[in-house]
């Protein structure tokens, strides 16, 4: 008789805490969902009255709850300190952005537009950045190692000093660009780049074999100290 009320009471026990399980995911998702909601309607309010900071935070809180900012506009914002690791931010309109020193490593970016924004010493390791619209956009000093560049338009960006380091640049316009002491170690699908008229490859770092040579006598690339050319 003992042993089954204590059998009993043990079921009683495990249903109990199962429920308490439940419910505390539940109540979780609940209020994710309302951080989600708040979050968004942080952005659109802040977007009305250009209230930078309120839009950083809301985007940074939506990337970490895994919400997609696919297609988002903020085009002239200013993000001093953004951190968007790893974000969905295909297709955004990032025209004259200012976000110096962003974190964007691993940021999914195809067919963004980033049209002259500033995203000097920015961080964009692994950032997937193909057929991305980025003309006279300034990378100096940005580390762009490992991206995947593929079709994307750089004509007369400023990537001085930038470490593009295992970049895959395959169809990349870099037409007019300043890549003066870019690292160039290891760049993937050189011979594959779509223009390098008057771009300034002055001091790079680690170019690859023959890479030099090619751009120049070939591509129309210049060797120059000077910024502007």
């Amino acid at each position: 008789m003992m042993e089954r009320i204590l059998n009993v009471l043990k079921s009683v026990t495990y249903l109990a805490a199962l429920v308490a399980i439940v419910a505390y995911f539940d109540d979780c998702g609940r209020r994710r969902d309302q951080t989600v909601l708040d979050a968004w309607a942080l952005f659109h309010q802040v977007k009305e009255i250009r209230g930078e900071g309120g839009r950083e935070q809301a985007l940074e809180t939506l990337a970490d709850n895994g919400e997609s900012l696919a297609g988002i506009d903020v085009c002239g914002a200013q993000f001093p300190d953004l951190d968007l690791p790893g974000a969905d931010l295909g297709h955004a309109c990032l025209d004259s952005v200012w976000a110096f020193e962003a974190d964007l490593r691993g940021a999914r970016m195809h067919r963004v537009s980033a049209v002259g924004a500033i995203l000097t010493r920015a961080t964009l390791e692994d950032a997937v950045l193909r057929r991305a619209r980025l003309q006279g956009a300034s990378f100096e000093y940005a580390n762009l190692s490992g991206a995947n560049l593929w079709g994307a338009d750089l004509s007369d960006a400023r990537l001085a000093g930038a470490k593009l380091v295992g970049s895959y640049l395959g169809q990349v316009d870099f037409s007019g660009a300043d890549l003066r002491n870019c690292d160039l170690r290891g760049i993937r699908s050189w011979r594959r780049i779509r223009s390098l008229m008057r771009t300034n490859l002055w001091g790079v770092v680690n170019p690859p074999r023959g890479f030099i040579a090619w751009a120049r006598d070939t591509m129309g690339a210049i060797q120059d100290t000077s910024s502007s050319h």
